[in-house]
């Protein structure tokens, strides 16, 4: 299906044009606080820092047409990976419900890095954040139970502290190699 009408959004979000070249700037989903209006914007990691520090943000709003505070998006936006909406059908009734998870979780997009047991290392990046762990989509096996050490966010120009944690969810992206990890920080490394 494509939408042909490039004024109507069809998703309610915004999506900033890609700049000319990408590098590994993070991604968060937020929410004008003025006009509720919710946009997929790009962030430093220090804007991040911010945002987990103060809960808000100032950046132009292309509704309010002026400069306005913004915050993580309040709205339920499904983010799954293609394919997952016709594997979330067939889940029986009881696996739906209330949140199980234990911490709030913001769709925020930060480079990762992902070490395991044998050593080796992927840079990836989250799909969402949490204070107890993060979900990111990766073409490496890793099983559930896996423990890892994890650097979120990681920046390669600067020292990082690894965290452990366990993949505690897999979930196979259907028709790609890809699959959709959930990583829960080891509380003992807390």
């Amino acid at each position: 299906m494509e939408c042909v009408d490039l004024k109507e959004n069809i998703w309610g979000i915004q999506f900033p044009p890609a700049p000319e070249t990408e590098d590994a700037d993070s991604k968060a989903l937020l929410e004008c606080r003025n006009c509720h209006a919710v946009a997929l914007m790009r962030l430093s990691l220090v804007e991040v820092e911010v945002l987990e520090t103060s809960g808000i943000l100032s950046r132009p709003c292309l509704t309010c047409e002026e400069v306005t505070s913004w915050g993580y998006a309040e709205k339920v936006v499904a983010m799954e990976p293609p394919g997952e909406a016709a594997t979330a059908a067939k889940e029986p009734p009881a696996a739906k419900g209330a949140e199980q998870r234990r911490h709030h979780r913001v769709s925020l997009q930060l480079p990762v890095l992902i070490r395991d047991y044998y050593g080796g290392v992927e840079i990836t990046k989250s799909e969402n954040i949490s204070k107890g762990g993060f979900c990111f989509v990766s073409e490496k096996n890793y099983h559930l139970g896996d423990g890892v050490l994890v650097v979120c966010p990681y920046n390669p120009s600067s020292q990082n502290i690894e965290m452990r944690a366990k993949i505690v969810r897999l979930r196979a992206v259907e028709g790609t190699n890809r699959k959709v990890y959930g990583v829960r920080y080891d509380s003992q490394s807390a």
